[in-house]
């Protein structure tokens, strides 16, 4: 395993095909078989991969090493076209393990896909924020609707994606919620509307929010704040509704960075796509985080059994002030271990809830 581990990180993964100067493959991922549709026909065919495959995987490298020389011409303005911000380290006995792309050389999120990939995701991001330029008599929000549907590629577009064998299609990255390392995947193509193209993720988006439109009968309000410190008055709400952190089995923060890296590059400047508690932090909000992760820590603390506990019952707590005398709170929690649950228990109980139901 050592060997092959360092063999990997010598290539950050190893999911880009290495050509020499004439352009032929001479290591690094290999192409197995080649997928293709035909019209008029049902199913899917299949081919051994030729030189004209390989030779669109180089034109795609090429392509994606102007991109990056173009930015450092320009005096590195702005983000870095393909995200540069580190991976989680991974490893302990919490939420980290979740994660284990550091130890095959994946330091940095953009090392998660290959070079088709990332051409492919710069350009649409591209895209995406040139519409505030124009975006006069455009319909609201297009480039939250669009960002979504990227977000949906970035999910069909990483070295993590494979190649589901009954359905004979692209299967997601996040298949749980983790990101481990994948021997073999799949590379679907990005524009059309087959599995894992953006035109896919658009048709999914739009379904979604024309689902919602009609659903809604009354307006609400959201506003993102520490659960530890509500920003609502006393006894204001007449139910309390929360789906916390689920004790060391989700690295919630981690795993939403994924998304958020391409988020902030095709949306730059998004009032949404940043730590609003940490403002050098340029990932999302980790420091306060309320998960079992002992790899890390919140300010000096370790984030240990006791450290979820508290800031459960600190949770808790303000949950309890906010509800009326008389009000109801629902919890939603799912753990496989009887410690992950007297956590979270005992948290409900230090906050001064009595629980009636389960």
């Amino acid at each position: 395993p050592e060997r092959v581990r360092a063999q990997l990180a010598e290539r950050r993964g190893g999911a880009d095909a290495v050509f020499d100067e004439a352009g032929r493959r001479v290591g690094g991922a290999r192409l197995t078989a080649v997928v293709t549709l035909k019209p008029g026909e049902t199913g899917r065919h299949y081919r051994l991969p030729t030189a004209a495959d390989y030779a669109a995987v180089r034109r795609a490298q090429e392509r994606l090493a102007e991109i990056l020389d173009e930015w450092e011409r320009g005096g590195r303005q702005g983000l870095c076209p393909v995200p540069d911000e580190p991976t989680p380290a991974g490893g302990g006995s919490g939420a980290g393990r979740a994660f284990s792309v550091q130890r095959y050389g994946m330091l940095r999120w953009g090392d998660l896909f290959t070079a088709r990939q990332k051409v492919a995701l710069v350009e649409l991001g591209n895209a995406i924020a040139h519409i505030q330029k124009w975006k006069d008599g455009c319909i609201a929000n297009t480039e939250e609707v669009l960002s979504n549907a990227l977000s949906k590629r970035a999910d069909y577009a990483s070295s993590g994606t494979k190649w589901h064998l009954t359905f004979e299609k692209t299967t997601c990255t996040f298949g749980r919620q983790a990101i481990p390392m994948t021997w073999d995947f799949v590379e679907p193509t990005p524009i059309g509307e087959t599995s894992g193209a953006f035109g896919a993720g658009l048709t999914s988006v739009y379904s979604a929010i024309d689902t919602i439109s009609h659903s809604i009968g009354a307006k609400g309000q959201a506003q993102q704040a520490d659960a530890t410190d509500h920003p609502l008055p006393d006894e204001a709400a007449g139910i309390w509704f929360t789906d916390p952190p689920y004790y060391d089995a989700i690295p919630y923060s981690d795993l939403s960075d994924f998304f958020l890296v391409w988020l902030k590059r095709a949306l730059p400047g998004h009032p949404l796509l940043r730590d609003p508690f940490d403002p050098d932090n340029p990932l999302s909000p980790k420091n306060r985080e309320a998960v079992l992760d002992e790899t890390r820590k919140c300010d000096g603390r370790v984030k240990d059994r006791a450290f979820f506990e508290d800031v459960m019952g600190d949770a808790f707590a303000e949950g309890h002030r906010v509800l009326h005398a008389d009000g109801i709170g629902a919890v939603v929690f799912a753990h496989k271990t009887t410690e992950g649950w007297e956590a979270l228990l005992a948290g409900m109980i230090r906050g001064g809830w009595t629980i009636v139901g389960s």
